[in-house]
């Protein structure tokens, strides 16, 4: 799929969400689950921006999210070298979900006083749709400032960056 730049992503959501609030022939129940919906989307529209707000804000967080994109280029090209699959770097990209993801959670994850320092973001859908990657690249913006702060000791702090648990395929 195509790849949009990340100020483009929360402008589709927000277009996609005045659109979906704008349905007149909706019954009652269905009305209040399109608003529930829609204030949902809101939301998360909101967390995107203030994303890329911290990005421009905050030379820190642009370098550990540059530093992580970088680890993630870096893992895409040695696990296409190991399968003998080589492909160009432009073919390595966020998936536009994948990008929404990043984003709607960098504040949260940098903030400690953030609103949403306890919400816990779930992806879901089926095996083979990119939720890892999306979920490995928050932890790499979240260990790469770790690192940064902790250069005398390899990054290593009282503890973990992260717990990450995966089903295993039979």
């Amino acid at each position: 799929g195509q790849c949009l730049p990340a100020h483009g992503q929360q402008g589709v959501y927000s277009s996609y969400t005045r659109q979906q609030g704008n349905i007149p022939e909706l019954s009652a129940d269905d009305r209040a689950a399109a608003d529930r919906m829609v204030g949902r989307v809101n939301t998360a529209v909101s967390r995107m921006r203030a994303g890329l707000r911290l990005l421009g804000d905050n030379a820190q967080a642009r370098l550990a999210f540059s530093l992580a994109n970088r680890a993630m280029l870096d893992q895409m090209r040695q696990h296409d070298r190991l399968q003998d699959k080589p492909r160009i770097n432009d073919a390595c990209r966020w998936r536009p979900f994948q990008l929404g993801f990043l984003l709607a959670t960098l504040e949260s994850t940098a903030n400690e006083d953030s609103e949403f320092r306890d919400t816990i973001d779930l992806i879901w859908f089926p095996t083979g749709g990119g939720k890892t990657e999306a979920y490995l690249g928050l932890t790499a913006f979240q260990i790469v400032p770790r690192r940064l702060r902790y250069s005398d000791t390899g990054g290593r702090n009282s503890y973990p960056d992260a717990l990450y648990l995966a089903p295993v395929d039979p």
